[in-house]
């Protein structure tokens, strides 16, 4: 079983950028988010701005959310909330140029905005610009050392270039800053398994599990870990349940180690 070039494969499936994670990390919709006059004009930015919104979170019409914030900024051409959700709507469209040509626009505006940074970041990521990546992810954390996304995302990048210590460091104050941060203790558990520390790996693993028991990798690869320490019980338990959980990812592993 090649478990050391599994997890490698699986980081670095990670790696592109999921639109997902633009709604995930980063940006949260308040209530304060849409509060807006009670009367207002329906093509005023606000309004256009605000239904924008609505269709990135709500509809996922991420097109029309494209058309609602260009309408907007052609109205005020400062609208900086409007240029950084065009970035994210043209990200979940894949359109990782123009995100970044977006999220660009907002730090001419604001240098200081730390959301907008470690989104371009990871939008040059996705479209190859590792250095230029690093270097936003760098740019976040310089604009607010205690940002736990920004270590998280730069730990990704140096799992990616195997600088495994260096990676094991930012998930460390990744997690120092967000106790509750399972996709954290869920990348540092992958880590230690690349420094062949299994024991440390299965902590994590559980870690993740606990705060979400729907994490079905943190299962798959708990089991391997648990399988590089003798704990054939144990490895078979976490692939038998991945299994009736209508997950099979161990079926080989399940074939050759648990009949």
């Amino acid at each position: 079983m090649r478990k050391r070039s599994a997890l490698i494969g699986l980081l670095i499936s990670l790696m592109p950028i999921s639109p997902a994670l633009m709604l995930k990390y980063g940006i949260l919709f308040t209530s304060s988010t849409f509060a807006l006059p009670l009367k207002v004009n329906a093509e005023s930015p606000g309004e256009l701005y605000k239904n924008g919104l609505k269709k990135v979170k709500e509809t996922k019409d991420y097109k029309g959310a494209i058309e609602d914030f260009t309408k907007a900024i052609e109205k005020r051409s400062s609208y900086l909330l409007a240029y950084y959700f065009r970035g994210v709507a043209k990200s979940f469209l894949e359109d990782y140029e123009g995100a970044i040509a977006d999220y660009s626009k907002v730090l001419k505006m604001d240098r200081w905005d730390r959301e907008a940074a470690l989104d371009r970041g990871r939008a040059k990521y996705s479209i190859g610009d590792y250095e230029g990546a690093i270097a936003d992810y760098r740019k976040a954390i310089k604009i607010d050392p205690r940002y736990s996304d920004a270590f998280y995302f730069r730990g990704i990048y140096k799992d990616k270039f195997e600088d495994y210590k260096g990676a094991l460091a930012d998930f460390n104050k990744a997690i120092k800053l967000k106790t509750k941060f399972n996709d954290v203790f869920f990348a540092r558990g992958l880590t230690k398994s690349f420094l062949d520390d299994d024991e440390g790996a299965i902590a994590d693993f559980n870690k993740a599990i606990n705060i979400n028991p729907e994490n079905l990798d943190a299962y798959l690869y708990r089991g391997y870990a648990k399988f590089m320490i003798n704990d054939l019980k144990g490895a078979c338990e976490d692939w038998l349940f991945l299994k009736s959980s209508g997950n099979f990812d161990a079926k080989t592993e399940i074939e050759q180690y648990c009949n």
